[in-house]
């Protein structure tokens, strides 16, 4: 139970921050996939994600496994686009263990088993965690939007993406293998060390049947760390396809876990109740 607060960050990533097995919507039978113009499979893959206002997920199966240890909660999840994520988790017996509330300038979460709670910033799920967060950033990965993760965390709104293809998927990446190369040359010689979110480079693995995102890359050159997201399992829900598991894995130097959530029990509403309330008996966990 002393480690409820670390899975509670954990899941607020996913929660970076929706697999087991992969199982992608791809073509039967494997062929030369026709080029398209970046702007075009951008557009594309624009107008396959989900349009909504709310979004409530009843049932959320979690997994986290921390440096080899697994623990597995049950939850619930609520999204008001461009607002809000509420999430619920819970221990065995249906006992709610924590309750957390994302919004676009703060991050606040009830320890019920400590009776503590926390009120504040990004910040300080940033120092937990070793990696960068938006409110944007975790609304479009449990969403499977389409997301520069740079860009996003830099307050741009332009999504500037180099376009290539394979066998099986078109790629979406956050800078040419030219730029790159420079980058690794700077990071090489520590030209960018006190400068944030330019040693980012993201891939992302468009389907190229759904041109829904199926897997995204993301390694950090200078602080050397990576976090990939799979999305699999792809179902309609009023007539919207949705990605039913999503596996997020970190990695870094001295961290290493992987947060597994499973989508059941998927609805859509225009209004949505995002209960929060602090008790007034619990103590205020002070960064």
């Amino acid at each position: 139970m002393k480690n409820i607060k670390v899975y509670i960050y954990i899941v607020i990533l996913l929660s970076i921050f929706s697999c087991g097995t992969t199982k992608d919507i791809i073509t039967k039978e494997k062929k030369e996939l026709p080029p398209i113009n970046r702007r075009h499979l951008l557009s594309l893959v624009q107008d396959s994600s989900l349009n909504y206002s709310g979004l409530m997920l009843k049932k959320v199966n979690i997994k986290v496994n921390e440096q080899g240890k697994t623990s597995s909660y049950k939850g619930s999840m609520r999204i008001l686009k461009d607002s809000s994520i509420w999430i619920s988790v819970n221990l065995a017996l249906g006992m709610e263990a924590a309750r957390l509330l994302i919004t676009k300038d703060s991050v606040s979460f009830i320890d019920r088993y400590h009776k503590e709670y926390y009120k504040g910033t990004y910040k300080f799920l940033e120092d937990k965690l070793g990696i960068d967060l938006s409110y944007e950033l975790i609304q479009s990965l449990l969403t499977n939007d389409l997301v520069n993760y740079e860009d996003i965390l830099d307050d741009k709104n332009a999504q500037k993406f180099n376009s290539d293809v394979s066998s099986d998927y078109y790629i979406l990446t956050s800078m040419s293998q030219k730029k790159l190369i420079r980058k690794r040359r700077q990071v090489e010689r520590k030209l960018c060390k006190n400068k944030l979110f330019t040693t980012i480079f993201q891939t992302n693995l468009i389907n190229p049947e759904t041109f829904k995102v199926n897997k995204i890359y993301v390694t950090e050159l200078y602080r050397d760390w990576k976090m990939n997201v799979l999305y699999s399992d792809y179902s309609r829900f009023s007539g919207k396809l949705i990605p039913r598991k999503l596996k997020f894995s970190f990695y870094s130097k001295n961290k290493k876990f992987s947060c597994t959530l499973s989508y059941s029990g998927i609805y859509f509403k225009d209004k949505i109740r995002i209960p929060f309330r602090i008790p007034t008996k619990y103590d205020e966990i002070v960064k």
